[in-house]
């Protein structure tokens, strides 16, 4: 923490840079003043953390300091130093953005608690932001700069507004119940992680504090009371405040291993499964049968198959950066195949959140849930139909009906007992695509999906959906999808 002294009395400035010296490793003093318009220079040069400024000094006092750093918009916190007459003024410094103010003369214990609050707010900040940080439990508990901590990230899974904002006043309160002194409570604004934080009583032998089983025991029973239920635990010791920041952040990123080694994860533990992982085989057989599944009449045997593709990677132990890879993988293969068989753009239809959640999965009951959700949608018979007039929808009925054999506008429209030039007028007005239109797509739809089969020739297909001329088949298939048959079968 970077810390700026301003005081005109020399002997009272070296004093106080010599205690903070003392206090902690952590502060670093990196610049002193005599008086106030030095001082300002001093601090939107060096941008500290921290601004020690006593209030009446020579040239420019405290409090016209103050408003000149207000209007800078300079983001250092700031304590006045101030004698009893002096009172008036340190009231002046709190409205114009002072933090703490100290009475001269300044003890050890004043400075070391007012900068060990400071400390931990910074950090905090840093962390959470202003807003998320400043809470009750952070003035309630005291974390001491240069001891070690432990952290604990409480992440729940596919958790909704609603109930994160039902949990966390339940959830803060247990806490403060059970450790009142000892545990600070946070809400991590990204993703609703709450966060624990604590440096005291004795450690137990796996790095956690003694009463760590009961804390979580009961953190979890309130947010089960709430609805959620899948929920994953990350621990950890911190060496000291100061490093706080890239520790937890090592922290939330070690929650994905809980796909693999369960929902209670200990730093340690990561170490010791991480030399036990084995690369990864994609299942790439899997993946072929899925797309079979879903180009043939078994659309249904689709989620057995993602079943499979899960439990084959699982079968032994593999990095949960790689399974959640293969599953993306394999989620977004079958939803594109799925996608192609349609007229438009099915595999975008909810596709992305699907992927978003498996991606997001952080224990294997979510993943499951999400490779399933996507297992589901490619079984699905896509977007429901769009109704049409009564005319129109027994016209593109007779179409799908007989689009192989080559039917017309004019039978079509002799069979409904109208003219041709008054049905292609309303299928046009309805739909927004002429006839012959329509008939492209539901042959080129049924195409995909006899090629995705593998169990005919090109030639062959083309003659199942209509077209009798096979490089006139190929030329209508390219305009529709911008490659050939058989490269489209190998794409795919």
């Amino acid at each position: 923490m970077k810390i700026v002294v301003i005081e005109d009395e020399r002997k009272t400035r070296a004093g106080i840079i010599r205690l903070i010296g003392k206090l902690s490793r952590d502060y670093e003093v990196v610049g002193e003043a005599e008086d106030g318009r030095a001082g300002l220079a001093l601090i939107l040069q060096l941008q500290p953390d921290v601004v020690i400024l006593d209030v009446q000094m020579p040239v420019m006092n405290g409090l016209e300091m103050l408003e000149e750093l207000k209007r800078s918009g300079n983001g250092s916190k700031l304590v006045i130093l101030s004698g009893h007459s002096e009172f008036e003024y340190a009231r002046q410094a709190i409205r114009l953005g002072a933090c703490e103010y100290l009475m001269k003369p300044i003890t050890a214990d004043d400075l070391e608690k007012t900068l060990g609050q400071l400390h931990q707010t910074i950090v905090l900040e840093t962390l959470f932001g202003a807003e998320r940080s400043d809470n009750r439990d952070s003035s309630r508990v005291r974390l001491a700069p240069d001891r070690p901590l432990w952290a604990a990230a409480i992440h729940p899974c596919n958790a909704d507004e609603y109930r994160l904002q039902q949990a966390w006043p339940l959830l803060r309160e247990k806490i403060s119940r059970t450790a009142p002194e000892a545990v600070l409570l946070l809400e991590r604004a990204a993703d609703g992680s709450f966060v624990l934080l604590g440096q005291t009583g004795a450690w137990d032998g796996i790095g956690r504090p003694a009463f760590a089983n009961q804390l979580i025991g009961e953190a979890e029973a309130v947010l089960r009371d709430c609805g959620l239920n899948d929920i994953v635990w990350t621990w950890r010791t911190v060496e000291r405040l100061s490093v706080l920041p890239e520790r937890l952040g090592d922290l939330f990123e070690l929650q994905c291993w809980a796909i693999v080694i369960g929902n209670r994860i200990q730093l340690e533990d990561i170490a010791a499964a991480e030399r036990a992982c084995m690369p990864l085989q994609y299942p790439f057989s899997l993946e072929i049968k899925a797309k079979k599944a879903i180009s043939g009449s078994n659309k249904g045997s689709i989620t057995e198959t993602a079943r499979q593709f899960l439990d084959e990677c699982f079968r032994e132990s593999h990095h949960p950066q790689d399974i959640l890879e293969a599953c993306y993988r394999f989620a977004s293969s079958v939803l594109h195949v799925r996608g192609q068989l349609e007229q438009s753009g099915f595999e975008y239809q909810g596709g992305k959140e699907l992927l978003l959640a498996i991606s997001e999965a952080r224990t294997r009951h979510g993943l499951e849930q999400a490779l399933l959700a996507v297992a589901a949608k490619a079984a699905s018979e896509g977007p429901a139909a769009e109704t049409y007039g009564l005319l129109v929808n027994k016209a593109l009925h007779m179409a799908r009906e007989r689009y192989a054999q080559g039917i017309t506008l004019e039978e079509s429209a002799t069979a409904l007992n109208i003219t041709p030039e008054y049905l292609s007028t309303l299928i046009n007005k309805e739909t927004g695509k002429t006839f012959t239109a329509h008939l492209k797509e539901m042959r080129i739809c049924r195409a995909k999906e006899l090629l995705l089969s593998g169990k005919l020739k090109a030639f062959e297909i083309g003659v199942r959906v209509g077209y009798a001329d096979s490089k006139y088949f190929c030329r209508v298939f390219k305009e529709h999808t911008g490659m050939t048959p058989v490269e489209y079968q190998k794409k795919n």
